[in-house]
């Protein structure tokens, strides 16, 4: 019988839907190319304001990957990765490589074996020139619409003849290879589908670096999809990572530090997840120069950070602080969320009215969860 008589595609497919079986016997997923960060035959963001020092973050990713070391004390894959580059010149990215491998090597994080991996397994490669041909792009316009291209196939052939195991590519930035159409939804659509099309091709991470006008930690990941003018590019994507500048106060309310960091803290935050993977914990390292690392010191679980929090109002109290207004002005920190934990805190019993009035003051039990804090 011809297709048409059981009605459209999509309908028959669901027509052809049987109960699952073996559920207890599914397979392992694959694992992430760096655990937590960057998911296997997924394609994602990398999101970052100007001047934060993506390619260098890209960089440190791709040494740690070549060689098969922790990347930022993650467990990472070891093979091949790509960064296709349409900001940078190639002489900047090779001089960025060998920076990167020299500060290391000096530091006796890199063995000559091992840089000898990061010559074979880091590949950067310059798309500008001077000769004003435009980005290869995953988009076309035909009748004033979007419409794919045959770049991932072109991508994936050459990908495909790099040295193996190949764990993933970087695109820098979306709106070249995104093409002049880069705030449409449907140049989103088939610039994730194309990336999407050649990660589950070659079983690797395909990622591509965004832009958002967010710098410090601080400052939160509010306007995520600016660089595309639509929400569709981060609803596309399997993965989401925000790479921001942060503080040596905003690292030590998450780790308990050694006391041998150094340089400026950065950190990259999962903002979202996929249907079988939960969003991942913030990862935060260092960076000096050209030099990079892990934060050394044991991550502070969510309830100890909730404790000291708490700690910290029941401290004001203590101080001499009798008003909503008075914590929150020894506290700091954002005023609703430090407003909500003292209601929480007086919901708890830990918190009371001092002498009928309206001035707060530790009761019994606060007292002495303070003091079992301290």
């Amino acid at each position: 019988m011809d297709l048409a008589d059981y009605g459209p595609v999509w309908a028959q497919l669901l027509r052809e839907q049987r109960p699952s079986h073996g559920l207890l016997d599914a397979p392992m997923l694959r694992k992430d190319t760096v655990q937590g960060l960057l998911p296997a035959r997924k394609a994602g963001l990398l999101v970052a304001a100007g001047e934060t020092g993506k390619t260098t973050h890209v960089i440190a990713r791709a040494i740690a990957i070549a060689t098969g070391k922790p990347c930022f004390g993650r467990p990472a894959l070891q093979g091949t990765w790509v960064l296709l580059s349409f900001d940078d010149a190639y002489d900047e990215l090779c001089a960025a490589v060998s920076l990167s491998v020299q500060a290391m090597h000096r530091q006796g994080l890199l063995t000559r074996d091992e840089v000898a991996l990061v010559e074979r397994h880091v590949v950067v490669q310059s798309l500008r020139n001077g000769d004003g041909v435009p980005c290869p792009n995953f988009n076309a316009m035909v009748d004033g619409r979007a419409h794919a291209t045959t770049f991932a196939d072109e991508l994936t052939e050459y990908l495909s003849r790099l040295p193996k195991p190949l764990r993933g590519f970087t695109l820098d930035t979306y709106r070249h290879f995104a093409g002049a159409t880069a705030n449409d939804d449907m140049a989103a659509v088939n610039t994730i589908g194309g990336m999407t099309q050649v990660a589950e091709a070659l079983e690797c991470t395909a990622e591509c670096i965004a832009h958002t006008g967010k710098q410090n930690f601080r400052d939160g990941v509010t306007d995520l999809y600016s660089a595309s003018g639509t929400a569709v590019l981060g609803d596309n994507s399997r993965f989401v990572n925000v790479l921001q500048r942060a503080t040596w106060a905003d690292v030590r309310e998450r780790i308990d530090m050694t006391g041998k960091q150094r340089g400026y803290p950065m950190v990259v935050t999962p903002a979202r997840g996929s249907i079988v993977t939960p969003r991942g914990e913030p990862l935060f390292y260092w960076r000096d120069g050209w030099r990079f690392g892990a934060i050394e010191g044991e991550p502070k679980t969510a309830e100890r950070r909730e404790d000291e929090r708490d700690r910290e109002v029941l401290s004001a109290i203590r101080r001499g602080a009798e008003t909503k207004t008075a914590i929150y002005g020894a506290v700091g920190g954002k005023k609703q969320a430090t407003l909500d934990r003292i209601d929480g805190l007086i919901d708890r019993g830990h918190i009371g009215s001092q002498d009928g009035s309206r001035k707060l003051a530790l009761t019994g039990s606060g007292a002495r969860l303070l003091d079992a804090q301290t």
